[in-house]
């Protein structure tokens, strides 16, 4: 194995130029190997390549690394760099770095040399890392030296200087400086002995900061930098100065003893009244009050004057402040009601208030009649009757028109509705057909004292007083009253005492238990047709025959499946079978008689709480647009969440809505209905929200 030699050959550039040394690395790869019996063959392999002996090869991979074949062993040495100089420069593919130089005139200069190109001692030129940086001093002026003082250069040197004058300089003085009266601060002289002055200028060091922020105080000879520098922003500060930061004005800095001493100023709370808004002048720290802009402002495609406060709804205040209408909503504090008591918001107010539970009084089928105490009443007839009314103060009528059904004269059904509200009419017609005083109108309407709107295929009638009337324009219809008329009320809805033993009350005061004498006691006074008839108590299952019955009944045991089971034990399933049969043994073939039936009572047991899942294919099912969105609701609210109610708060809802539910097409508890489909709240724009800010 061949040893590592202890020092390569230098560098063959200039003077200074780094020095490098190998240093053996041990035994390389052995290239073409040993024969046999110790024979040595010719040659090296060394990363895949035959070399032949005596060959010396540089690393690829690490230019330090020369590697030798001899003798059909390759060798490898590491050179070792040797600098000669503080600021060596590295090159790609080189092992040993090289000192910088500059050349002039054909003549290399080593890094730090000085010298005279013109050989004028004033003319300095220096060589700094490669670069060649040449200057001609300026003597400084010596007008104040006495003519006799006056010495010219020492050789080597660029200006003459002044001797010390008059003053003492002997052996032991020397050293000692003096600074004549010259112009020049940097002019001084040096005793030298015997009598002997050397006087010249002082040079200045260079300086770190630029030249546009150096300082030179009177009298003294060389500027200098400020003591405090700001490298974020590279600006200069002297002892004392005190300056904001440009992007945060609430940053206050200092320079003080050399370094900067930076402070955040905290802001006061500051809370604007509601007419006002917060602003931070440019430049300031803190935020100030100034008055809104007086800017109209748009709230649901209605002009609004700047400062003008309104109420959107009983719940709803909002202001124009600064072309924004803002709004906060009365949120309602929860309310506990007792068994007979219901939450109900009186008319104009927000939140609602306990008050006696409204009675229901609903009607179906040919025509079957459920009193407000519960009493299940069939009764047939021609006429007009009076529903339900209040016989104490006459508030309100609810009149119902029968019409005969076309079934063997056995039976009749419900057609439409007479509503009186002080000396206003309101009249429900087939197909949702609506009049008011006799004339149509068109939905939604309203006027003082009630409105009536259209929910899919229910019209719905809200009042004032809070008699509430539903019917789907065809044969199902429901009243509510408030709990305020309980036990005023009369008619086929009867009494509302809570006392179901004394509903078939006729109009002369007297308990029947004929269905037909208690309704025909309570025609209305005016009749609408000439074929007003009597109502009589039949049974159309007796005429139908036994046939006709067992079917009948078979069709209504739906009532008693699991379908609606669930329901039993809140709203007895007995009285709408009763129903059910009495109707289709004279409508055995008209699906819609029993559909009527089951989703009356699957609606009773919606308001009792409990949903049934009872509709499917080929049993009244009712389709709904699955593709905006829509499912089906037996009990569904009668006011959707819309992007416009959006933000009202649910018991604030529920308490402005409360009407009868509706089987209907709802929109999924995620979803809000808008232009006919169900979507995301997140596709309401704020244009849909009334473009309004709600504040809790």
């Amino acid at each position: 194995m061949v040893k590592g030699r202890g020092r390569a050959e230098g560098g063959k550039g200039d003077k200074g130029e780094a020095g490098r040394e190998k240093k053996g690395t041990g035994e390389g790869r052995k290239g073409g190997g040993r024969g046999r019996e110790g024979r040595e063959e010719e040659g090296c392999t060394f990363n895949g390549r035959q070399y032949v002996d005596g060959s010396e090869v540089i690393s690829e991979e690490d230019p330090c690394l020369v590697c030798m074949c001899n003798a059909g062993t390759m060798t490898c040495m590491e050179m070792r760099c040797l600098a000669t100089c503080d600021n060596p420069v590295t090159f790609p593919g080189q092992c040993c770095p090289i000192c910088p130089t500059c050349r002039h005139r054909g003549r290399t200069y080593q890094d730090g040399d000085v010298f005279s190109p013109t050989g004028d001692p004033c003319d300095v030129c220096t060589c700094l890392e490669g670069t060649l940086r040449c200057r001609h001093q300026t003597c400084p002026e010596l007008a104040s030296c006495p003519q006799d003082m006056l010495q010219s250069p020492p050789p080597g040197e660029c200006c003459p200087t002044c001797r010390g004058g008059s003053l003492n300089c002997t052996q032991r003085d020397v050293g000692t400086v003096i600074k004549p009266d010259v112009k020049d601060p940097c002019f001084y002289c040096e005793c030298k002995g015997s009598n002997h002055w050397l006087c010249k200028a002082q040079g200045c060091p260079r300086l770190n900061c630029p030249p546009a922020v150096q300082k030179i105080t009177p009298g003294e000879c060389c500027p200098t930098c400020p003591v405090c520098h700001d490298m974020d922003t590279d600006l200069y500060y002297e002892e004392g100065d005190v300056w904001s930061d440009d992007n945060n004005p609430c940053k206050s800095c200092q320079c003080q003893q050399g370094r900067i001493v930076c402070r955040l100023f905290q802001c006061p709370p500051l809370r604007c009244s509601s007419r006002e808004r917060m602003v931070t002048p440019p430049g300031q720290c803190c935020s100030i009050c100034e008055p809104l802009p007086q800017i109209e402002c748009f709230y649901q495609g209605i002009r609004r004057q700047p400062g003008e406060r309104f109420k959107p709804d009983d719940c709803t205040t909002c202001d124009c402040l600064g072309g924004e209408v803002k709004c906060s909503t009365e949120t309602c504090p929860p309310i506990s009601c007792g068994v007979d008591e219901v939450p109900s918001a009186p008319p104009g107010a927000c939140c609602p208030v306990c008050i006696a539970k409204p009675g229901t009084c609903i009607v179906f089928g040919d025509p079957h009649y459920q009193s407000f105490d519960g009493t299940m009443i069939h009764m047939q007839g021609s006429c007009k009757y009076i529903m339900t009314k209040d016989c104490e103060n006459n508030d309100f009528t609810v009149e119902v028109q029968h019409d005969d059904r076309g079934m063997f004269g056995l039976v009749s059904w419900a057609q439409n509705f007479t509503v009186r509200l002080g000396g206003t009419q309101i009249d429900l017609l087939q197909q949702q057909i609506v009049q008011v005083d006799g004339r149509s109108v068109s939905l939604p309407y309203a006027e003082q004292g009630f409105s009536v709107e259209r929910n899919r295929d229910t019209l719905l009638l809200n009042t004032a007083i809070g008699v509430q009337v539903t019917w789907n324009g065809d044969s199902n219809a429901e009243v509510s009253v408030p709990g305020t008329y309980k036990g005023k009320t009369c008619g086929l809805c009867g009494n509302f005492n809570a006392f179901p033993q004394d509903d078939l009350r006729t109009r002369s005061g007297v308990i029947t238990n004929s269905p037909s004498v208690f309704g025909n006691s309570w025609k209305a006074p005016i009749q609408n047709n000439d074929s007003c008839a009597d109502s009589v108590d039949i049974d159309p299952c007796v005429k139908a025959g036994y046939r006709a019955r067992k079917a009948a009944s078979a069709k209504c045991a739906v009532l008693t499946t699991s379908k609606f089971s669930p329901c039993h034990r809140v709203v007895a399933p007995d009285t709408f079978f009763a129903s059910c049969v009495y109707d289709m043994c004279v409508c055995m073939d008209n699906s819609t008689c029993l559909c009527e039936i089951l989703s009356s009572y699957a609606k009773e047991c919606a308001k009792n709480g409990v949903q049934l899942r009872w509709r499917e294919p080929g049993l009244c099912d009712f389709p709904c647009d699955t593709f905006k969105g829509f499912v089906f609701d037996e009990c569904g609210p009668v006011c959707p969440r819309t992007c416009k109610n959006l933000y009202t708060p649910p018991e604030n809802m529920e308490a402005r809505c409360f009407k009868p539910c509706i089987a209907s097409c709802q929109c999924p508890a995620d979803k809000v209905l808008h232009n006919g489909e169900c979507i995301p709240t997140s596709r309401c724009s704020t244009k849909q929200r009334g473009d309004i800010t709600v504040n809790g």
